[in-house]
Parts: C-alpha cells; sequence; structure tokens
C-alpha cells in the first residue's frame, strides 16, 4: 500500500495502467520482496521505457528508487494499493529514527527521551519522538492488515510514550499538549487507514 504514489506517469501491465507506488511511504510484507528476490535500488545498465521523473527535474533513462521493483510485482501478479485517500496521511519522516531505535535499542531510545529537554518540532528529540508515536501506528495498521507481527517492532507501548511525555519535568505545558494532540492524531490516521484497507484484496 502506497500513501505517495507518484503521478506523473504510469506503468502499463497487459493492458491496465497503475500508478507508481513511490518510495517515500509504502506498507508492505518485506516478506515478499525477499521471495521475489527484489530491491528498491534500480538494477545497474537497465533502462526505463517510462519516464520516471516529473517535468523539470533530474533527467535519468534506468528507473528510479523502487520503481524497477514496482513494475516487476505487478508483471508478476501482484496488487498494489495506490488509490487516492486524501485527507488520511500526516506520518512524519521516521527511517532514520528507527534506524537509531534498530542499532541502538529501545532502552537508550527510551533514555534519552526521558533526558530531552524539549521535542520541538524539526529537532532531533523532535523527530525521534514523532517517529516513535508514528511507528506505533504503523505496527497497530501492520497486525490489523496482516494479522502477523511486523519483523520488527519499537517495544514501545502507546501508554509508555505517554507516560515519557508526561514524566519529562523540562518539557513545557504547550510542548506536553501538542505531543498528545499529535499522538491523538496519528492514531486517528491510523484507524482511518485500517478502515480504507479493510476491504482491499491483499
Amino acid at each position: 500500500m502506497s500513501l505517495c504514489p507518484r503521478r506523473w506517469f504510469q506503468f502499463e501491465v497487459n493492458g491496465v495502467r497503475h500508478d507508481p507506488m513511490g518510495s517515500f511511504a509504502l506498507l508492505f510484507k518485506s516478506a515478499v520482496f525477499f521471495k521475489e528476490k527484489l530491491t528498491f535500488q534500480s538494477p545497474k545498465g537497465v533502462e526505463s521505457s517510462h519516464k520516471v521523473f516529473a517535468e523539470g527535474s533530474k533527467h535519468q533513462r534506468s528507473y528510479d528508487t523502487a520503481d524497477y521493483a514496482n513494475e516487476q510485482l505487478l508483471l508478476r501478479g501482484y496488487k498494489i494499493e495506490t488509490e487516492r485517500h486524501e485527507g488520511i496521511i500526516g506520518f512524519d519522516g521516521m527511517t532514520a529514527p528507527r534506524l537509531m531505535l534498530r542499532r541502538r535499542g529501545k532502552a537508550w531510545v527510551k533514555s534519552a527521551l526521558l533526558a530531552a529537554e524539549h521535542y520541538k518540532p524539526g529537532s532531533v528529540n523532535g523527530a525521534v519522538m514523532s517517529a516513535m508515536i508514528g511507528g506505533m501506528a504503523f505496527e497497530r495498521l501492520y497486525r490489523a492488515l496482516f494479522h502477523e507481527e511486523p519483523e520488527v517492532v519499537s517495544g514501545f507501548s502507546d501508554d509508555e510514550l505517554a507516560d515519557i511525555i508526561d514524566a519529562n519535568p523540562r518539557l513545557a505545558p504547550e510542548d506536553r499538549t501538542r505531543l498528545h494532540e499529535y499522538r491523538q492524531r496519528i492514531a486517528e490516521t491510523g484507524r482511518r487507514l485500517a478502515a480504507f484497507m479493510a476491504d482491499k484484496p491483499r
């Protein structure tokens, strides 16, 4: 499932046109990529018959990130959900903080969050807190859609993150309120995505 598909070109497979899934906001089973021996990296020397970059952007004859895998999955009979769903996207960038979580571990991340002086938007602390909140929502969504545990989980619970926010004495009241509102907004976004996908074939 793509939350941010590309709109400036389409793949055509067996007479059917498909919006590319892009590579910015995806929910998928990594086992499928392992099974099909695919990666997001484009194979060297393989040219695309599609215009894979938007007008005015860089010119490149190879596939853009994840486009080759996207096309191969379509050719192999996989369904990739890219319907328009305005109004339900709202997750901040989670890649770098989630990688930090995997490398350093939950205990290290939790102690860093508890010691932080603020979680302001645009700061490292703010990005890590937002990523942990968003990651929780994505883990719930993954379980709801695939009825199994994600390969990697943060170990945090929603209540635990709420307690970290409330336990930090250095946090200004308005920042605490903003973060709790963000938690609620992200949880609602996850619920809306789950409802949107409930009747989609997988």
